[in-house]
């Protein structure tokens, strides 16, 4: 394991890691990858929307605005998917 994970809502969660970029992104491609997976089993759509601040990246933001930054990436990331959810649909329709 890399770090912590704590349930912050209902459906939200944070998780507080330490890793070099290497690992991140091999972190990330594993979320997309259980995705995935998951879906392909159990025939269901799983979306996850991520949202991440790097702390070497940040220094001079508090945790509290590296909280409210990751947010709005996730949201962002959210508003993408479901942009392009939309956007077949749409294109479904015209055929």
């Amino acid at each position: 394991w890399y770090g912590r994970l704590y349930r912050v809502g209902g459906d939200e969660f944070v998780a507080l890691i330490k890793v070099d970029g290497k690992t991140l992104a091999k972190v990330k491609k594993n979320i997309e990858q259980l995705t995935k997976k998951w879906g392909e089993k159990n025939k269901q759509t799983l979306s996850i929307s991520c949202g991440y601040v790097v702390y070497s990246d940040n220094k001079k933001m508090t945790v509290r605005q590296m909280a409210i930054e990751a947010d709005k990436r996730m949201y962002a990331a959210k508003k993408k998917y479901y942009e392009k959810i939309v956007n077949f649909c749409f294109l479904f329709l015209l055929l």
